[in-house]
């Protein structure tokens, strides 16, 4: 398990491998969790990259900080549905 996010800190990512991931989404006072299976080649590209080549736009982070990040959106923003 590996977990990025956005340096703009808008997105948070838990990537459970080549073809699986999740996406914590923060829009102003709403947020939403995505699971995304890869099935289509620019999607597998996506994920490649942010296992690969994120320096220039996402940065590493630990599996405490997503959870925390999680645990703060449910706190105080609303989940879009």
């Amino acid at each position: 398990m590996q977990y990025r996010k956005y340096k703009n800190s808008q997105s948070y990512f838990k990537i459970a491998g080549t073809e699986e991931m999740e996406e914590l989404k923060l829009m102003g006072r709403y947020f939403k969790l995505y699971h995304i299976k890869a099935t289509i080649l620019p999607e597998r590209v996506f994920i490649a990259d942010l296992l690969e080549q994120y320096q220039e736009f996402a940065e590493a982070i630990t599996a405490e900080e997503y959870g925390q990040q999680i645990l703060w959106c449910q706190q105080n923003l609303e989940e879009l549905k």
